[in-house]
């Protein structure tokens, strides 16, 4: 052991690399093994989960379509006794951003859901306390979950106990009684709830997301065959039929991006971008070992063969041999571990990978290092020379040359991540502004009460403006309706989508016009709003008319189209459409009365950006504005947040107070292509870490065995210069092959990665060139670097060296 210990000792900066550049690796590997396997588990652990599927449809209407993750309940149901290969259907109705109330304490959630009686018959989901046969056949019922119940209750005994619910869209509280305890949802399903309810009746439709189970051996794609076939011999008068989609379960998180989809998904470009980058990070790591290994072995040859002359077996040397990589592993598996540990502690990340996983994939590693370290002996030649090995360029440029490309792939992919998600940023207005801030999905009573709040905070400097649009930040206008442009009907052609704002929306945003005006006006009060949609209700449903109805059917709407919007409807220049009639399709006809477009705008981009531009109709109305804006003056930040919060508690009394700036709102919806460029960026580093660690060594020690040739050179006259570009000559042609190569690998995979978005920046030459340069730069920095010290030295002392 002795021998040992001094062997590790001499060659203590490569021994120190090693466990360096492979505990990165062995820790990347973990973690990102980890996130990818729970990702690649979603809702697999239901026992029917390859006979379930989700069902949605596209309304077909080309660039205004609705891909929404949900669909009607009443089709849902229609199908179930439709076709025999349905042996259950579910919908899950979202309350939204529903305001709870358990005893004193109000909070807001997304995860309250309708449920009805086939839930527990399609989802295996458990219930610690309850009857899943009995739990949603009665009326204003609920389960709660065991964290829910512990937080508010603070234990399971509460069947019997009452909760309170205010659905977004609703106008009045709903009380429920308890009779169920849910075990918390699995982190690997697509479903995650906090409150399942009851419908109201069995009559309840509503929009939901739906799911049907199949029969054993029925064919998801054969069964939407025949109900897409039904749907167009119902719908043969109509010029245009809705796409029908059912999509396997198990294919919900990784492969939907559909609008109003449970939560923001998953994608599968982003396990391929992270394997990707651990792999880099493993064969960099890999090759310094190898390399590192390989010159250790050579330097020792002399000491091995005096070894074996003075009797030492050859069984004694590797075995010797071995301990020494035994070692290396059992410093690389700890350092490893701790850090692992750290890392989930400290950012509360979730290890997926079980103990007889994890000692799999060590013991894997640890043959691979094992298999790795003995290839010098796999190769040995009693009569091998270590000059020539190392002379030999072979020897190290294959392993630079890969090296070098995994760096130049990682620091490019990164740069143009970076781009993109720059690009993004500028197409949005205000993406970057600071000065305003979002008050998100607010309940109907918070509408109702929304110009009184605006009015009363617009006396405060602080308060610069405000405005209530229907559709917050960065989300999705999902609503599509057919028009009517100069009196020509199109309700069986063409739709438009609809953004429902206030007057002072396209002012806040700095939303120019590009032909006519946006100035909306004076607009119509909440309360005839309100009277509109009764007096429609009369109409239809044979309801009590509301009294002075002529200020409601002598109203003429303000219309403000996109640019998109004008290409759509076949207009040629945006002046054509100024004041020609216009009206919206709707069934509530009196809410979107007939009027003239009065401005055409640009496209702005409020929305996210995953999909093109959608042609939109702006409205000016009160009643869906659910989302407030406000702008304030940055330099009184706090005081403005407060005095907004203080008049919300006064106004909104049982509503809580929730905001976020325009900034977070942007950076929430693109969080996965945020996270990709940190993780990218991260590897990036850590590759090119390891990749200059590994060049340095290698010329440390190629420059070891140089010493007498430099001594010589520099006798004859050479200068330091001279010496450093002689060995820097090797060194900047392996970067400029790697740039080569690379080019076109990191040229697919980006444009496999843009297909994610509508909007693609450009894959411009200067991120290209810049990535090469950089790498370049990096190669000659630290080869020089490291030349210098030995050009420097007396040359007297390098011809006395050997």
């Amino acid at each position: 052991m002795s021998i040992l210990a001094r062997k590790i000792n001499k060659n203590r900066q490569y021994f120190i690399i090693n466990i360096i550049g492979l505990s990165l690796a062995l820790s990347s590997l973990l973690l990102v093994f980890s996130f990818i396997k729970n990702e690649l588990s979603y809702d697999k652990f239901h026992s029917k989960a390859d006979r379930i599927c989700r069902i949605t449809q596209n309304t077909n209407t080309g660039i205004s379509s609705m891909i929404d993750a949900r669909f009607f309940t009443k089709g849902l149901y229609a199908l179930k006794d439709t076709f025999p290969e349905i042996v259950s259907a579910t919908g899950l109705s979202s309350f939204r951003k529903a305001i709870v109330t358990i005893g004193d304490n109000s909070f807001y959630t997304d995860k309250a859901f309708r449920a009805d009686t086939d839930f527990f018959k399609v989802f295996d989901f458990e219930l610690i306390i309850g009857d899943k046969k009995t739990i949603f056949k009665n009326t204003n019922q609920v389960a709660i979950t065991e964290s829910i119940a512990k937080k508010y209750f603070g234990s399971n005994d509460v069947l019997g106990k009452e909760i309170k619910i205010m659905p977004q869209m609703g106008d009045k509280t709903e009380i429920y009684t308890i009779k169920a305890i849910l075990k918390d949802f699995p982190t690997n399903s697509h479903i995650k709830a906090d409150i399942l309810c009851s419908y109201p009746d069995t009559k309840y439709s509503n929009w939901a997301y739906s799911y049907l189970l199949l029969s054993k051996n029925t064919s998801f794609k054969t069964l939407q065959q025949k109900i897409q076939k039904r749907w167009n011999e119902e719908l043969k008068d109509k010029k245009i039929h809705p796409l029908v989609n059912l999509q396997a379960l198990t294919d919900i998180h990784l492969h939907s991006h559909k609008t109003r989809e449970m939560e923001t998904n998953g994608n599968i470009s982003e396990l391929v971008l992270l394997a990707s980058s651990v792999l880099i990070i493993l064969i960099v790591a890999f090759i310094n070992f190898v390399n590192l290994n390989y010159v250790q072995f050579l330097s020792n040859l002399k000491n091995i063969k005096i070894r074996i002359v003075n009797g030492a077996s050859k069984q004694t040397i590797v075995k010797d041999f071995l301990y020494e990589v035994l070692i290396l592993l059992g410093f690389v598996m700890s350092i490893s571990l701790v850090f692992i540990n750290l890392f989930v502690k400290k950012l509360h990340f979730n290890f997926y990978i079980s103990k007889y996983e994890q000692v799999l994939l060590l013991s894997f590693f640890s043959f691979l290092i094992i298999f790795l370290a003995f290839i010098p002996f796999l190769y040995r030649k009693n009569n091998i020379k270590i000059n020539h090995a190392l002379k030999n360029k072979k020897t190290y440029q294959l392993s630079l040359l890969i090296q070098l490309l995994l760096s130049i792939t990682a620091i490019a992919s990164t740069l143009f991540i970076q781009k993109q998600m720059i690009y993004t940023n500028n197409l949005h207005p205000k993406a970057k502004d600071a000065s305003v801030i979002v008050i998100p999905r607010n309940p109907s009573e918070a509408i109702a009460n929304f110009e009184l709040l605006k009015e009363q905070l617009l006396k405060y400097p602080e308060i610069i403006s405000a405005c209530g649009v229907s559709e917050e930040p960065a989300g999705t206008v999902v609503d599509n309706f057919p028009y009517s442009y100069n009196g020509d009907s199109t309700e069986n052609d063409k739709t438009l989508n609809v953004l429902i704002v206030d007057n002072d929306f396209c002012s806040l945003m700095n939303i120019k016009p590009i032909a006519g005006s946006i100035d909306l006006g004076v607009i119509p009060s909440y309360e005839w709003e309100q009277k509109a949609i009764k007096l429609w209700y009369a109409e239809d449903y044979g309801t009590a008319m509301p009294e002075n109805t002529e200020e409601i059917t002598n109203y003429e709407e303000k219309y403000i189209i996109n640019k998109t919007a004008l290409k759509h409807m076949g207009i040629k220049k945006p002046e054509d459409a100024i004041g020609k009639q216009f009206r919206i399709i709707h069934y509530m006809k009196y809410l979107f009365p007939p009027g003239k477009i009065i401005g055409v705008v640009d496209d702005f981009h409020y929305t996210n950006i995953h999909e093109k531009e959608k042609p939109l109709a702006i409205i000016p109305r009160k009643i869906f504005c659910h989302n407030f804006l406000f702008r304030i003056d940055t330099n009184n930040r706090a005081k403005a947040i407060a005095l907004i919060e203080n008049k919300w508690n006064e106004i909104n009394k049982g509503i809580p107070f929730n905001y976020e700036f325009i900034t977070d709102s942007y950076q929430k919806v693109y969080k996965n292509e945020y996270m990709q460029m940190r993780i990218i960026m991260l590897f990036a580093i850590i590759s090119i870490l390891l990749s200059l660690i590994g060049m340095y060594a290698m010329i440390s020690f190629k420059l070891k065995l140089q010493t007498k040739e430099i001594g010589i050179r520099k006798v004859n006259g050479a200068t330091t210069f001279e010496i450093i570009k002689m060995l820097n000559k090797d060194f900047v042609s392996l970067s400029i092959v790697s740039f080569v190569i690379s080019v076109p690998i990191i040229y697919y995979a980006m444009q496999k990665w843009l297909e994610n978005f509508a909007y693609k920046t450009e894959l411009s030459w200067w991120v290209f060139a810049l990535a090469g340069i950089f790498a370049l730069l990096l190669t000659i920095i630290t080869v020089s670097w490291r030349s210098f010290i030995v050009a420097r030295k007396n040359p007297v002392k390098a011809l006395r060296y050997e």
